[in-house]
């Protein structure tokens, strides 16, 4: 497809058409793998961290107000000790 689209800035709106959801879908996938591996990290005998919160802490509603964009955000804080 693209072989066959002469200018350039053409070529590199179809491929961000193609790479964005991609890249944001790689966003995402990696706040599950933070929740599990701090939690399986936590469970073992000689484990290197402590969780210090047991909940992700979400942003107040006057911090979304002011940055939209922290809707979304999950702090999960966790101590190394060893």
């Amino acid at each position: 497809m693209l072989a066959s689209v002469r200018p350039l800035w053409l070529r590199l709106a179809i491929a961000m058409v193609f790479v964005a959801p991609a890249a944001l879908a790689g966003y995402h996938a990696t706040h599950g793998i933070v929740k599990h591996t701090m939690r399986a990290l936590a469970q073992r005998e000689n484990a290197p961290i402590r969780v210090l919160t047991k909940k992700p802490v979400l942003p107040q509603p006057d911090e979304i107000e002011r940055n939209p964009r922290a809707r979304s955000a999950k702090l999960r804080v966790a101590e190394r000790i060893a």
